[in-house]
């Protein structure tokens, strides 16, 4: 497996777990399997922009 395999691997059961919890929190609260869904991908959407500025503000050389 090439680095850059291992990354997507890694990157998608990243995503996999967000998705999970955000669904089955979404379940829990009584949403529907569609509205829990749509909760669902916003939560990955979520933690790939909050992922991408923790590598954009580490490769700056600090927080704010």
């Amino acid at each position: 497996m090439g680095f850059l395999e291992g990354r997507r691997r890694r990157q998608e059961a990243r995503e996999e777990k967000v998705r999970t919890a955000a669904y089955d929190e979404a379940v829990g609260a009584g949403a529907s399997a569609e509205d829990a869904s749509a909760t669902a991908e916003q939560a990955v959407q979520r933690a790939r922009r909050r992922r991408r500025l923790l590598l954009i503000a580490g490769a700056s050389g600090g927080s704010s």
